[in-house]
Parts: C-alpha cells; structure tokens; sequence
C-alpha cells in the first residue's frame, strides 16, 4: 500500500494581514488555493507620470523624500 503523505507549512503573519486574508479568502477554497490564486494574478501598476528626463536631486531634497516614505510606512 503506498501512502501519500501532505507536506505542510506554517507561515508567521501579522493579525492585521491574516484579518484582510481572511476576508478575502473565498469560502469554498484552502488556504492553499488562495495562496496560489493570489500568487497567479498580477498586481496593478499604474504608471502616474512619464519620465521624460533625469531629475537631479540635492541631498536635502532626498533626505526629505525619505522621511516622507518613512513617515507613510509607519
């Protein structure tokens, strides 16, 4: 008799992305075919501006967009 064992794994998330997972999760499908179905599609990129040229930045302005991203990311 040959038996075919599942291999499984677990996976450490925060609450807050298990929650939205969750919601979006469909009830007739695994844990497995979610991941999978979110791992096939593709995200949106839109494209908010055509870079005509190089934009030269002086440090400060660089700093300054660092901070903004930090302070979005927090």
């Amino acid at each position: 008799m040959d038996v075919c064992m599942t291999e499984y794994k677990t996976l450490r998330i925060p609450a807050e992305a298990y929650q939205e997972a969750r919601d979006s999760k469909k009830d007739s499908e695994t844990w497995g075919e979610f991941i999978q179905r979110c791992a096939d599609t593709r995200p949106n990129i839109t494209e908010l501006v055509e870079q005509s040229q190089t934009v030269s930045l002086e440090a400060e302005e660089r700093q300054k967009i660092a901070e903004e991203v930090a302070g979005q990311l927090r």
